[in-house]
């Protein structure tokens, strides 16, 4: 069972819940960092340069002008919070580096996802209850409201509660954290990516089931 004091220590810091947009959008998000200069002496990318050029390449076809916009956003989001190693990587690792640091991202972008990795998932993957639904996202965000009593959680509507549990579920499993039957499972990636994220944020660790802290 999740304790009190890490629930506790999610409430603080929720985050957007905008993630309900879509899911992991993953051949999007590597369509679009592969238009990313590499950078030197590790400066960010010009963000605001390549959103221009990713709405003039009609970067996400024949969708509506305010739908792109919307993907667009959620997609920039989660890419500025890696720095440029990991944008390195995410652009020329192996698919599951690619899968493991969207889902990284994700969790840096989104508070209630990072709490929730970071509070279940590490230790259910050692338990008998290996079975992850949307109905223990709905859950932990039940967790999370009591906390927090008038907060933002507490006055979700019905349709957003599952909307978030169905998306953060759907995401979880793009990002190969869930097998075809449902189970949660290790999120193997390589050795080099291990070594950079236990030098440059080995917090970050916790969100992947079974690569430990």
């Amino acid at each position: 069972m999740t304790s009190a004091h890490t629930l506790r220590q999610a409430s603080h810091d929720l985050g957007p819940l905008s993630f309900t947009l879509g899911g992991l959008f993953l051949p999007e998000t590597l369509a679009l960092a592969a238009m990313i200069s590499p950078e030197r002496d590790g400066q960010q990318p010009d963000w605001r340069q390549l959103r221009m050029l990713a709405g003039e390449a009609d970067f996400l076809g024949a969708r509506r002008a305010s739908s792109t916009s919307r993907v667009l956003s959620e997609i920039f989001k989660r890419l500025r919070t890696l720095d440029q190693e990991e944008l390195d990587r995410l652009r020329n690792g192996s698919r599951s580096d690619q899968q493991a640091l969207l889902w990284i991202a994700c969790c840096r972008a989104y508070g209630i996802l990072g709490a929730f990795a970071a509070a279940v998932l590490s230790e259910r993957l050692h338990s008998a209850r290996r079975w992850i639904s949307p109905r223990d996202f709905a859950a932990f965000l039940d967790d999370q409201a009591t906390l927090v009593p008038g907060g933002r959680l507490a006055h979700l509507t019905d349709s957003t509660r599952q909307r978030l549990s169905s998306v953060a579920i759907r995401m979880l499993r793009e990002a190969g954290g869930l097998d075809f039957q449902g189970q949660l499972q290790t999120m193997p990636i390589s050795a080099a990516l291990h070594g950079l994220l236990r030098a440059q944020h080995p917090a970050d660790l916790r969100y992947l089931p079974g690569s430990g802290a």
